[in-house]
Parts: C-alpha cells; structure tokens; sequence
C-alpha cells in the first residue's frame, strides 16, 4: 500500500512503492545552474519513515517554499522544477567611462559617459605646410613640421622616390654627399623636365649643361593680349614684376620686393617714371612722378582734376596762364600770372562759415547785396542780420583816421517806469581805454503829476568818471542839462555830455527828479555811451 508523502500532491511516481525499508527516491528534479551539492538534497521525503529521510533544511522544517533570488527563475513543469540563472558567471555596473587623448593625432570624446558610453576620436589640425614625422637627428617623438628631413646627417641620405603608373621601378631625388654643391640625381644619366612633351628642358650628363626649349619671339606666335616684354636674348635673367589680375588691373612691381615703377622712355633721351610709395593707398604716400604733369584746359563744369568721384568739382584753367578752383561747378577761386589772387562768384553766391570745422551748416557769410555792397549776414544770400567787430579803421570815406578811426557805440541802457531821482548809477564799470566818451541821453515824462513836476528835477543829468590826468572822480556841473516843468506827456528833454575818462575805471550817472505828488510822475530814460 501506497500513502502520498506529506506536502505532496498530484499522482505519486511509478517506482515510488512502499516496502519493509522505506526509501526516498530521487524526484527526478531539473535544477540548472544549481550546485549539485544543493541538487543532491532535494529529495521527496517519506512521511511513513521517519527520520529515515531529511527533516530539516537549514533549521527550516515542514512544508518550505522555494524563492527566486537576483537573477535566479523557478519554473514548475509536471513533476520538474527548473531553477535558472540569468547573469551567467557574475555581473556589475559601468558607473562611468572616460578616454584620454592622442597629442596631436587626435582627441577622443564621451557620449553619455554614465549609461551607454559612446566614444568618438577627432583628427587633430594641422598646420598648414606641414608634415607628420620626425626631423631631429635622433629617435624621438614624431611632431608636425614644416621643414622635414629624410636621413640623418652623416648616417643616412635621404632619398625621396617617386613611382610611375604605367613603368616599373621609381624615379628618385637622392640629397648628394656634400650639401655645398647640390646635385639633383636623375634615374639615368641624360634626363629632361618636361614643359611639353615637344620641348623639355634637358639636362645633359657629360657637362652638366641645362637647355632650355626655344622660346617664341615672334608677334605672329603670341596669342591675343599676351605682353611682349624685353629684347634681349634667351640668356638674359628676368623677374617676375608685371602681372594682371586677370581683368582690368596690370600691377606693376611685387609687394615687398621694391616699390613699383612705370617708365615711360623719351623720344630723345631719359626716361620719365611713375614710382609706387612704399604703402599704397593713403595720401600721406603719393605716387613720385619726376617729371612735370600737363593735363587739358577742362572747362568750369568739367574741370580736368576732380577728386572724390565728382565730375565737376575741382582744378581748372579758366584763362590763359590762370588756374582756378570749381565748386559743383560754378563757384570758383582763381589764381593768374601776375600773381594776383582773387574770388569770383555767381551772382547770388555767398562766402559762408560754420561754427566748427565738421559742420555743415552756414552760420555766417558775406555775399554780394547789390554793385558795390557786401552784407554780412547768417550764411543766406544778401543777408545783412550779421555784425562786423574791428579793433580799428585807418581810413573812413578816403580820409585818415586816429585813435580807433570812428566812434563806437559801446552801451545803451533804457529804463522805463521811472518815478523818484536816479543816484549814482554805473553806464560800464570799466572804460576799455583812456579817451574821450559821449554820454547821449534822452528823457520823457509817461505819466504826468496832477499839479506840477520837474522832469530833471534841480540837477538835471550828471555823468560820474574818473580823469587819467590827477584819477581824481569828477561830475559834470549840475543845471548843465536840460530840465522842464512842463509837466506834460508830450515833454521830451536830452543832451550830450563828453568827458575824458580813465581807462579801468566806472563811467556812472544819475538823474534829479521833482514831483508835487511823489511817485506819481511817471518818466523814461535811454542812455548810450560812445568811444570817440
């Protein structure tokens, strides 16, 4: 009889039988990648036999459960269970990757350097002209260089070979075995350059001569446009000094090889040149030309000298012997042979200034108001609105003058809504010079008092000044002016008083004043002083 095992379920084995001496079979159980220690001890265990089998397993007793670990699978198939490792023979993490470079092949470069590392390698740039190798006399590390060196001085001959496509062996360039008296070795003993297959330069072996192709000489031969340069022959040694651009430009002479010069031979004897300056382009370096520079007449619209791209501003000759400068086309400054210089204008024209040498705006001018009257005015034509400062004028209307040559009037003053005396009051605080001043005033009653008034009252006007003979201060005499009592709007008075001031000193006046109702006559008074 036959009793199901304690925590088993399902159909028991064919060969599990129960006997006298109980055993616990193999279960047949597939556990892979599983010790086969930890395999031998999977066994079904008898319930009927006990102690006869495995009670325990690591102190676990009783039904146990069996749990996959890390990257471990339980798969239950029938009466199989399959035990599975997925890690294969160990694992670990990349936390990050990094590359170094190859100084000064290449760089390298990380792309996401903590997840899926992707390197990437950069050629380095080269200089320019340059090789990879090694150029010292020793072994060590190779270096880009412009100036490489095959074999080693006193071991080795460096030799560049250069191989043919269509036969065999190599046409070689071998450095000789002293480098005073370079010679280039040819792979036979009489060989050619070729400039075209119908005329090499040859090279002959026996006396080392090097002949050239023949060269085309006829004007026939050359092609359109082509420069026929020298007369000379073959043998005559010639630089590179004339070359074009390809257009319109023929430049004459090489940078940094000498300023370039034009020479235009004479019909008799010399040579008339054109020499470049030593930096082109700037008007602190002009062109040389040694001799003089004859150019057309030009008219006033066209001159023949224009500068900055315009077509009618610039030098010409309006007469015989006569030069003359042309402002867009009219406006001219003339030069003739005796010497004389003077300005002419259109009609309307007008001399202008502006307040600084980059404005563009007229804010003064003198211009032609009408035959024989000049105006000086703010720059427009005809203008009059301006002034004329002198210091002094020798002549006036044909006669000599002294001093200054005219009165000038140096100050006005004009007061209104004047009602009590005026006390000593300053015309200018200062008198330019030592001489003789006009004081010319006039005074006008506005409002009249309504009983009496003075207009002046008891004094009248007095001029205050200082004279340069003793410096003492005087005062014209009271009563000198004129006074009025007529106490009326329609009452004027005025004069002239002349003194003979110091210079530096004040020049000062007052006026009188009389009303039977103080304050309320009202009057004006206007004042100019002139320098005689």
């Amino acid at each position: 009889m036959s009793e199901t095992p304690q925590g088993y379920s399902g159909p028991l084995p064919a060969y599990y039988v129960q006997s006298s001496t109980p055993q616990t079979p193999n279960l047949g159980l597939t556990l892979v990648g599983i010790d086969p220690i930890v395999a031998y001890n999977f066994v079904l265990i008898d319930n009927n036999s006990a102690g006869s089998g495995v009670t325990s397993l690591n102190t676990l007793t009783g039904a146990l459960t069996l749990a996959a670990g890390s990257n471990i699978t339980i798969t239950p198939s029938g009466h199989t269970l399959t035990i599975a490792s997925t890690g294969g023979g160990g694992s670990g993490t990349v936390t990050s990757f990094s590359a170094g470079n190859l100084s000064p092949v290449f760089t390298t470069s990380v792309a996401t350097a903590t997840t899926t590392p992707a390197l990437t390698f950069a050629l380095t740039n080269a200089g320019g002209g340059t090789v990879f190798g090694n150029s010292a006399t020793s072994s060590g590390a190779p270096a880009y260089t412009a100036t490489p060196q095959l074999g080693i001085p006193g071991t080795s001959t460096g030799t560049i070979a250069l191989a043919s496509s269509t036969a065999s062996g190599l046409y070689t360039i071998t450095a000789p075995a002293n480098a005073a008296t370079p010679t280039l070795t040819l792979p036979t003993g009489t060989g050619t350059f070729a400039v075209t297959a119908s005329a090499p330069i040859v090279l002959n072996a026996t006396t080392g001569a090097l002949t050239a192709p023949t060269a085309v000489t006829s004007a026939s031969s050359l092609t359109s446009n082509a420069v026929v340069l020298g007369g000379g022959g073959q043998a005559v040694s010639t630089q590179t000094f004339l070359t074009t651009d390809g257009a319109a430009t023929l430049t004459v002479g090489i940078a940094g090889g000498g300023n370039g010069v034009l020479a235009l031979s004479g019909n008799t004897s010399g040579t008339a040149t054109f020499i470049a300056p030593a930096v082109a382009g700037t008007r602190t370096n002009p062109i040389v030309i040694s001799n003089g520079l004859s150019l057309p007449a030009g008219t006033q619209s066209l001159p023949p000298v224009t500068m900055g791209g315009s077509t009618n501003s610039g030098i010409w000759s309006r007469a015989s012997s006569t030069i003359a400068l042309v402002g867009n086309g009219s406006a001219c400054l003339e030069v003739s042979t005796s010497g004389t210089t003077f300005a002419y204008m259109p009609a309307n024209g007008t001399y202008q200034w502006t307040s600084n040498a980059i404005s563009n705006s007229a804010d003064t001018g003198l211009s032609r108001v009408s035959a024989g009257v000049v105006g000086i005015g703010t720059g427009g034509q005809a203008s009059i609105a301006g002034s004329l400062q002198l210091n002094t004028i020798t002549n006036y209307g044909g006669t000599a003058t002294v001093g200054q040559g005219v009165p000038s009037e140096i100050v006005l003053s004009d007061l209104t809504a004047q009602s009590a005396a005026i006390t000593a009051t300053n015309i200018i605080a200062s008198a330019p010079r030592t001489g003789m001043y006009k004081v010319i005033w006039s005074a006008t009653i506005t409002t009249a008092d309504g009983v009496s008034s003075v207009l002046g009252g008891t004094n009248g006007f007095q001029v205050v000044y200082t004279s340069p003979t003793d410096s003492v201060t005087k005062t014209t005499v009271p009563g000198n002016s004129v006074t009025s009592s007529a106490n009326t709007t329609g009452t004027a008075v005025g004069g002239v008083e002349v003194i003979y001031a110091k210079t530096a000193t004040a020049i000062q006046y007052k006026y009188d004043y009389t009303s039977a109702t103080p304050g309320q006559m009202i009057y004006e008074l206007h004042i100019r002083l002139v320098a005689l």
